[in-house]
């Protein structure tokens, strides 16, 4: 083989190779985001959310990971965070139930020019104790527990209102409870909340000495899938019918849908988690990319499931946006 030939295979297997390590370049700068949460695939909410979070990435061409338990855990937040923060990302978005448990890390992200957006669960301290986030994507829950206390007293005369807490100390759970009793105080009604966890047969118990203990309420709001099971199997249990307790809950699960469309419940409050995941990427990458953030928080809910649209809400459902 001449050297003139050998000089151009040369120079074509070098052009490939530029041609390749250039893509994986490219590839590898990709911009690169992590969202934590205190759930995970366990829970068919955080699903929804999660869906969310992988189409934006596809749609913007971008590495964004999920880091967060299979079912609830707070605690498990801080470990995520010490690993989102060791892969130095171009952005990250968290949920904020338990806002000391994060504090040291999300100051550290700050510290290091590392955008945080926090979604689904906001820090409501007051302001200046508050976490550095940029702004919060996700539903107002205290006006959420309003709008469930109004959609209660209109349905019927409502004696009193059970509101059980599955997580402790989440304060996103406490302001949904809040909201609903700030409107039922106006009218003298009484809201009891007690604890429960996500083992949806142990809750059903819990439910039943509640209202055991309460025998005049008519009236029980859960706080999510979960909690909304546990209340389905004792009322399946005590032969509770929709005309002796009227049942409120939040979130979205395929039950609920469905306990809606049979008038179990009443109302599902969807704070509409498919676009929390998407709008927090799409939001860390003009973040990051460009320095563009909205001016406020974007609220992604109260939005109301009930009789009316429920069987458009079941198709989005099965589709995975709902």
């Amino acid at each position: 083989m001449s050297k003139k030939w050998t000089l151009v295979i040369l120079l074509v297997v070098v052009g490939m190779l530029l041609t390749l390590v250039g893509g994986a370049s490219a590839r590898q700068e990709k911009p690169k985001f992590f969202l934590i949460a205190h759930g995970g695939p366990g829970n068919a909410f955080w699903v929804t959310v999660i869906k969310g979070m992988t189409d934006a990435a596809a749609f913007l061409d971008v590495d964004a990971t999920w880091l967060g338990a299979d079912t609830a855990s707070n605690e498990a937040m801080v470990g995520f965070w010490d690993d989102a923060l060791a892969a130095n990302p171009d952005g990250i978005g968290t949920t904020e139930p338990v806002p000391a448990l994060i504090e040291d890390a999300v100051k550290r992200a700050v510290a290091a020019g590392i955008p945080v957006i926090a979604f689904n669960t906001q820090d409501t301290r007051p302001e200046g104790e508050r976490l550095p986030h940029w702004f919060y994507i996700g539903t107002s829950e205290f006006i959420a527990g309003q709008e469930v206390a109004r959609r209660l007293l209109a349905d019927r005369e409502i004696t009193g209102v059970l509101c059980p807490i599955q997580e402790v100390g989440h304060i996103g759970l406490e302001a949904r409870c809040n909201g609903v009793e700030s409107i039922m105080a106006e009218q003298g009604i009484p809201v009891v909340r007690f604890t429960i966890n996500y083992n949806v047969p142990e809750s059903a118990g819990l439910i039943a000495d509640a209202f055991a203990a309460n025998p005049d309420f008519n009236a029980i709001v859960t706080l999510g899938p979960g909690p909304a099971d546990s209340y389905y199997q004792y009322a399946a249990e005590n032969n509770i019918t929709p005309d002796k307790v009227i049942h409120a809950t939040f979130d979205t699960s395929p039950a609920i849908f469905q306990k809606v469309k049979e008038g179990v419940t009443l109302v599902s409050v969807d704070q509409q988690p498919y676009v929390q995941g998407f709008e927090t990427v799409v939001w860390l990458y003009l973040g990051s990319q460009y320095l563009l953030k909205p001016a406020n928080d974007i609220f992604t809910g109260p939005n109301i499931v009930d009789a009316s649209n429920v069987d458009r809400v079941i198709e989005l459902n099965q589709a995975g946006y709902r």
